[in-house]
């Protein structure tokens, strides 16, 4: 909150809906960039006007989750994964994170990252060790994501796999929880969503 100046007047426009054309035209530098600009503004007056919620699917965003419950009164999903599924995922997909980046950040070290900052240190020493680096980085997100849960009511932490084993009773309990309406149309997407790829991969 203490930095949040900056931020408030841009995360209110999306989570309202509101897309600020001028503001993008002034960045815009292609066909591509107009027409995107386009089906964006399009798509987010449809929603307003239809009385839609916004939906932010950010990664990054789970050490913003308390600032974003209690600022904007958002409802947060926080999905994790089991470390070693997400050692294999990073090193299939060739990931790798920039440890110093964070402990670069005072007020981020401050807040979240001093009780983990020694064995940030280590690991971010021996780039080649993917599993330490990715391990390290999921059990301080892990922990910091239990006690945004603890800290905030709007917080909430659900586990991929319990998703995953029992899609359609998770995604209709969730849903409850989120305040939205799990319809037959959500159900099929639910079960399309969990099949598909299952499917693909056999």
């Amino acid at each position: 909150a203490h930095n949040e100046d900056g931020w408030l007047a841009p995360f209110a426009d999306t989570l309202g809906l509101r897309y600020r054309v001028v503001a993008e035209l002034r960045h815009n530098r292609s066909a591509y960039d107009l027409a995107r600009m386009a089906r964006y503004a399009g798509s987010f007056l449809a929603g307003r006007l239809l009385g839609r919620r916004a939906l932010v699917d950010d990664p990054y965003a789970l050490l913003s989750a308390g600032w974003l419950a209690d600022r904007f009164g958002c409802r947060v999903v926080v999905v994790v994964r089991d470390p070693a599924a997400m050692v294999a995922s990073w090193r299939r997909l060739g990931w790798t994170t920039d440890l110093d980046e964070l402990l670069g950040q005072p007020d981020l070290v401050r807040d979240w990252l001093a009780p983990y900052r020694a064995e940030l240190e280590a690991v971010a020493a021996d780039p080649e060790d993917l599993p330490g680096r990715v391990g390290t980085l999921w059990r301080m997100l892990y922990l910091i994501a239990a006690e945004h849960e603890r800290r905030h009511q709007n917080v909430r932490v659900v586990r991929y796999e319990d998703l995953a084993a029992d899609p359609v009773p998770s995604f209709a309990e969730l849903f409850g929880w989120l305040g939205l309406h799990f319809d037959r149309g959500a159900e099929q997407a639910v079960v399309r969503s969990t099949t598909g790829s299952a499917r693909r991969r056999a």
